[in-house]
């Protein structure tokens, strides 16, 4: 019984048991020939003594020879006898011996490291009935051998089908906005309900993480119009606060300023306006005093005189 993600005990060895293993297979048929050929030669003739030592040493030594396991630090193996759960072995070495009494076998190899596996939700639609593809990666490794092999037929699909089912959940739960601004807390609840699923599968769930989301075409382009109404909403409401600010100092400066104050403020900006080239000042509302009227025209005169 093996799934994907486990590595066949018989089809990749190690380097190490795959020496072990010839090893043992020479070192047995070598014996059996003694054992059995030799002796044979005092009623048969040597060579057919011999060759009848060698085939059961064949055979004996190919037997032998299977039985012997060398697993990595990251592999365990889940050891029967005769159908029923004995024990959980690796790393190293062990035999697993299927003859009486023994009656052992290695029903399936797992591999302890954290393994990853993409994981899509296709045209889900949020809870505000917008249709999304979303994407994640989940991260996991197996914390019980005994459970992931004997409680679930392949716990790798089992993962991906509960994360695939979680992921739609929260989808429908959330809303677009929610689900565009708040990755880490859907990666966080994602993580939260594989955890719940995933130890009925002897397996652990180290973490998760949200890649993509992605939103019709269309959607894109009415979300950006209302981005850059809302900016230049913004950027209004923003400059009628300055104005306004503006508004404010220059009423609160009025009422504290006299009239001569005033003349003389207006007169300063005249000036002001009056030094820019080509400009023409006319003045009026200066006031029926003359004195106001002998500083506007000093004003004017000094004004033509710097252009």
């Amino acid at each position: 019984m093996e799934s994907s993600g486990t590595s066949r005990g018989g089809a990749s060895l190690s380097q190490v048991q795959g020496i072990l293993r010839l090893t043992v297979w020479v070192g047995v048929l070598i014996l059996c020939v003694l054992a059995i050929g030799l002796p044979l030669t005092v009623v048969l003739p040597p060579l057919f003594a011999l060759g009848a030592g060698g085939v059961v040493g064949i055979f004996v030594a190919s037997i032998v020879a299977g039985t012997i396991y060398v697993l990595p630090e990251f592999q365990r193996a889940i050891m029967l006898r005769m159908g029923r759960y004995e024990d959980t072995k690796g790393p190293g070495f062990f035999m697993a011996i299927p003859w009486p009494p023994f009656y052992q076998s290695v029903a399936q190899i797992l591999d302890m490291r954290i393994h990853s596996r993409p994981v899509k939700a296709a045209e889900t639609l949020t809870s505000d009935n917008v249709p999304v593809d979303c994407q994640a990666v989940i991260f996991y490794r197996v914390e019980d051998p005994k459970q992931a092999s004997l409680e679930v037929k392949d716990y790798e699909e089992a993962v991906f089908r509960a994360a695939n089912a979680a992921l739609k959940d929260i989808i429908g739960s959330l809303s677009l906005s929610e689900l565009l601004g708040e990755r880490e807390k859907v990666a966080g609840r994602l993580e939260e309900i594989l955890d719940e699923s995933a130890v009925e599968f002897g397996v652990d769930i180290t973490s998760v993480e949200l890649t993509d989301v992605q939103v019709p075409q269309d959607l894109i382009e009415d979300i950006s119009a209302q981005a850059q109404a809302e900016r230049e909403r913004d950027a209004r409401v923003a400059e009628v606060e300055r104005i306004t600010e503006v508004a404010d100092i220059f009423e609160n400066a009025a009422q504290r300023m006299s009239d001569k104050a005033v003349r003389l403020y207006e007169l300063q900006a005249i000036q002001n306006v009056a030094k820019e080239r080509g400009a023409r000042t006319i003045v009026w509302g200066i006031g029926p005093d003359r004195e106001g009227q002998r500083l506007a025209a000093g004003s004017a005169a000094g004004a033509g005189e710097e252009e």
